[in-house]
């Protein structure tokens, strides 16, 4: 056997080869983490981009329709463009959630305001079913990211709503647990067996849609909510009985009293179904380097009544100085710059500041943090014509 003076160097040799291999390894992982980070980001904006200029084209169209048949026809497409803009956005956020780029910004919400908005979403939709859709929520402010809260509230009820038979009940309610605000969605629906509440947090797992109809969903919202509790750490749990309906429950940290007397009121919720005629004459810049979105944003405009200019880069729009619009819907990436910067250059050129949207594909924290600091309204692609009109009204108002 050798001597430890002779199998040192050995032992040291081994090590560093160990190390090496090591270090080779750490840095191959990393490159796939940076290359899963880029394909992501790249999918999210460029698969958005013909998404959400077919939703566009699709607002437009409704308002050219002039028969039952031509309705009809565009029910069914406008159904499989939902489908498939679903689809991509829930493919989309599990792949970002698994790859670890999801940064929540966490911040005080008003919780009477967002389960407002969320009973606004979903009360056309309960209607038709005839489920009575009730919140019960005390006045509270919680402290977690408000864009993935609503997520997972918004896939959470909709859940309910879904799998609640005609004339059922869905009831959104909050109590106060300590320095927690539990949140629970209860349904009067068919419940879920003790075996099954495992599995339904795996993808594509629908219990009651063997038949993989897309009008019942597509099995990604459960396992979304779950990925984002985790991230949160927002406790989630589920409690359910076959024939007794069932509960979801998100714990969430309460803002301290003190903090929540001192906030300012927060301002009331502009309801999505509201009418456009104020559009009517409106002057609006629409920027995009697109050329299917700035078509199909300006045919959905100026169906609405509103008068369209268009403009692919900050260079377009200078060109177009002297020109005076009520309104901007701009990209944030642009050719030459994005809409930051066009809305700076605006800001510090013209007296009577246009109401101003950005929209992108990009859902990175910093992107998130910068439009926040200007205090500027961003959507995400694919946008629903509905909400961007709700947008459009509110800004109008205020």
């Amino acid at each position: 056997p050798l001597s430890l003076h002779d199998a040192l160097p050995i032992l040291q040799q081994r090590i560093e080869q160990a190390t090496r291999a090591l270090r080779e390894k750490k840095e191959e992982a990393e490159k796939a983490n940076f290359d899963k980070t880029r394909f992501l980001a790249a999918a999210s904006h460029d698969l958005r981009q013909p998404m959400h200029a077919l939703g566009l084209f699709m607002g437009e169209l409704h308002q050219r329709i002039t028969t039952a048949e031509q309705r009809q026809i565009v029910d069914k497409v406008e159904e499989a463009v939902a489908a498939m803009s679903g689809l991509l956005e829930s493919l989309l956020d599990i792949s970002k959630l698994d790859a670890g780029v999801v940064v929540p910004q966490l911040q005080e919400i008003d919780i009477a305001m967002l389960t407002h908005r969320l009973l606004e979403v979903f009360s056309a939709q309960a209607a038709q079913k005839f489920i009575t859709l009730r919140v019960r929520c005390p006045s509270a402010r919680v402290f977690s990211d408000p864009i993935l809260l609503e997520r997972i509230l918004l896939n959470l009820l909709g859940n309910a709503i879904r799998y609640t038979p005609e004339h059922g009940t869905v009831l959104l309610g909050c109590r106060k647990r300590g320095n927690h605000l539990r949140i629970e969605i209860r349904d009067s629906g068919t419940g879920i067996a003790a075996q099954d509440q495992t599995r339904i947090f795996q993808e594509f797992v629908q219990l009651e849609n063997a038949a993989r109809e897309r009008s019942k969903g597509l099995g990604l919202g459960l396992p979304i909510v779950q990925r984002l509790c985790k991230l949160l750490q927002h406790p989630l749990s589920l409690h359910s009985e076959l024939g007794a309906g069932t509960t979801f429950s998100v714990e969430v940290p309460l803002v301290p009293v003190l903090h929540e007397l001192l906030a300012e009121p927060s301002r009331p919720f502009i309801a999505a179904g509201e009418a456009a005629s104020d559009f009517i004459g409106l002057k609006v810049l629409v920027v995009d380097d697109d050329e299917l979105v700035r078509k199909g944003t300006g045919g959905l405009l100026a169906s609405w009544g509103c008068q369209v200019t268009a403009a692919e880069s900050l260079a377009e729009v200078k060109q177009k100085s002297g020109q005076q619009f009520d309104m901007v819907i701009c990209d944030y990436r642009l050719p030459d710059g994005n809409g930051l910067e066009l809305f700076d250059c605006i800001s510090a050129h013209i007296d009577t500041k246009p109401a101003f949207i950005l929209i992108s594909g990009d859902t990175s924290p910093e992107i998130l943090q910068q439009v926040a600091a200007h205090g500027l309204h961003l959507l995400h692609k694919p946008v629903r014509p509905a909400k961007l009109r709700s947008l459009m009204n509110s800004l109008l108002k205020q």
